[in-house]
């Protein structure tokens, strides 16, 4: 019988001693981090970011309140017939109704026959005051009034005449343009009245041409109805 011999047989202590050397330099790398962090101060928390504060919308400036323009009403008025014009004598009266004092107050006035195409008429008188007769310029003080005579004729072949059942009839129209100085700029208001003869009621009624004149006018405001 016949032994063979021994295999040279595989050692496992090469590998053995690779590990422990791995192992040992591992744990040396661990030791330096931990060793590293014990000497290292604690890094400091980043601050909070401070709230953005939101941006106040400021507050919308009021508008200053306009004071309201010297008022103007027909306070009497009558129309007397000639061949030539019908011409028409009025009490304008207009009060300051500011608190305080309102200077140089200029009225211009002008007459005309009412008519379908009025409101134009009346829109260029306003525009330019084409056609007016001015006043004299007088101030007011706060809750003053001034009371105006007013002379205006309207010459007949400048009427607008209207027949009612073969009656002839017309309407005036008062146009005022107010004027004043606030500062060093003019400001300026209007108004515009119907005038008719007195009734009953406070509306006017027409002025006949075929009778004679009525006793008294009655005047109410007139607004243009636009474009």
């Amino acid at each position: 019988m016949s032994v063979d011999p021994p295999r040279a047989g595989w050692s496992a202590w090469p590998l053995v001693a690779a590990g422990g050397v791995l192992t040992a330099a591992l744990l040396g790398v661990a030791w330096r981090r931990r060793r590293r962090s014990l000497l290292l101060p604690d890094a400091a928390p980043e601050p909070a970011a401070a709230p953005v504060k939101p941006i106040e919308a400021e507050p919308a400036k009021v508008a200053e309140t306009r004071a309201a323009a010297p008022a103007a009403h027909v306070a009497a008025g009558q129309v007397r017939f000639t061949e030539a014009e019908l011409l028409f004598e009025l009490v304008l009266e207009i009060t300051n109704s500011q608190p305080h004092a309102v200077e140089g107050v200029r009225p211009a006035l002008a007459l005309i026959s009412a008519h379908p195409d009025q409101d134009r008429h009346i829109a260029a008188f306003h525009a330019g005051s084409i056609g007016m007769a001015p006043s004299q310029p007088f101030d007011l003080p706060p809750g003053g009034s001034v009371r105006l005579p007013v002379r205006l004729g309207l010459a007949r072949d400048r009427l607008h005449v209207v027949d009612v059942r073969g009656r002839p009839m017309m309407v005036g129209l008062l146009l005022l343009d107010l004027r004043w100085r606030a500062g060093l700029s003019i400001r300026r208001t209007g108004a515009d009245f119907l005038l008719g003869s007195a009734g009953a009621g406070p509306r006017p009624g027409p002025i006949w041409l075929d009778r004679p004149p009525p006793a008294a006018l009655a005047a109410i405001a007139y607004v243009p109805s636009g474009p």
